[in-house]
């Protein structure tokens, strides 16, 4: 990337940065926060759970689609008592309903090209690219973003990077953990 790029990118960031206070309202109402998990069971998600706890004036619900249901994910989703409900198979949540955020736990590469070209053919491109369309807002768990191996061509690097980008402009934050969703922050 040029120092020009960089740049503009980091322009971008600042921009996005300053307005996230406006993206998530700080009065009192409920918001209904859907969990999607696009991957079996992670010994992650239990500091995930712990995050979850802390969180203030939300209502959790957790969402395994079919690609990923396994009965234990469910048991072990279940076993946290934060969750108002837990849909699973091809129940999608209700992408209009208002003070609502989608939390990505995996923010495959898959995901972030699909969503950055349009393309919706898979549950979680299709909920994301509902969100959008929504106005609701979305989010990624930047832990759950896959990671470059190093061996990858630089285009091909570049061109994921791009897709980020994309997912930025459109207003898909990426966050660090969910206590960043407390105060208003993303």
């Amino acid at each position: 990337m040029s120092d020009k790029e960089i740049n503009d990118l980091a322009v971008m960031i600042a921009e996005i940065l300053n307005s996230r206070s406006q993206i998530i309202s700080t009065g009192t109402s409920v918001k209904k926060l859907y969990v999607i998990f696009g991957n079996t069971w992670k010994n992650s998600y239990y500091s995930l759970f712990e995050d979850l706890s802390t969180l203030d004036g939300f209502s959790c619900t957790a969402v395994i689609p079919d690609a990923v249901y396994e009965p234990e994910l469910e048991m072990k989703i279940k076993g946290f008592d934060g969750w108002d409900q837990v849909l699973t198979g091809k129940g999608a949540p209700d992408p209009a309903a208002e003070d609502s955020i989608y939390l990505f736990l995996e923010g495959t590469r898959n995901l972030i090209g699909k969503t950055a070209l349009g393309i919706c053919d898979t549950p979680d491109t299709i909920w994301l690219i509902s969100a959008l369309e929504q106005g609701v807002k979305a989010v990624i768990l930047k832990g759950g973003l896959e990671r470059f191996t190093g061996k990858e061509p630089k285009a091909y690097v570049k061109r994921i990077l791009d897709y980020h980008r994309i997912l930025l402009e459109y207003g898909i934050g990426m966050i660090d953990s969910v206590k960043e969703l407390n105060g208003g922050s993303v």
